[in-house]
């Protein structure tokens, strides 16, 4: 059902043509850039809000790509959490100036940048948590465990 969700998020949306990618972004295809976090989070947070208004899709649609659009804002929202207000400020303002200024094309596009990036990182800690369990399958204790049924 998520993965449905975030593909129907993925039609909804992709990129910002006119924002250059950062080099490891170019050499990995994923990374957005601080400005890009802005524009990702006030992107997310205006197709939230129309999203709303629209009552065109089912229910159980429209509130699956809501939920979506909410967790990846919280995600950029943590991303940019760390600014200054004071740059924040700047940021915001210039990532809804971007957001304005872009075609319906290039929000498509950057939405779909932005909703790939967060899979890409969920991905990555998913993957992670799963090698950290595997590994820690014995107690921590400094002392060797004996296996069931073996003496």
């Amino acid at each position: 059902m998520l993965r449905r969700a975030l593909f129907s998020l993925a039609a909804l949306g992709l990129g910002l043509a006119s924002v250059p990618a950062p080099v490891l972004a170019q050499q990995g295809g994923v990374l957005p850039s601080d400005p890009q976090d802005f524009q990702c989070f006030v992107l997310m947070q205006q197709r939230r809000a129309l999203l709303t208004a629209d009552r065109t899709l089912p229910p159980a649609q429209r509130a699956d790509i809501l939920n979506n659009l909410t967790i990846i804002a919280a995600f950029y929202a943590g991303r940019i959490s760390h600014y200054s207000s004071a740059e924040a400020v700047f940021q915001f303002q210039s990532a809804s100036a971007a957001v304005r200024g872009a075609s319906p094309a290039q929000l498509d596009t950057f939405a779909n940048t932005c909703a790939n990036f967060y899979i890409s990182v969920m991905q990555i800690l998913t993957d992670t948590e799963q090698q950290a369990n595997t590994q820690q399958q014995v107690p921590q204790t400094g002392i060797p465990q004996q296996q069931p049924g073996i003496r």
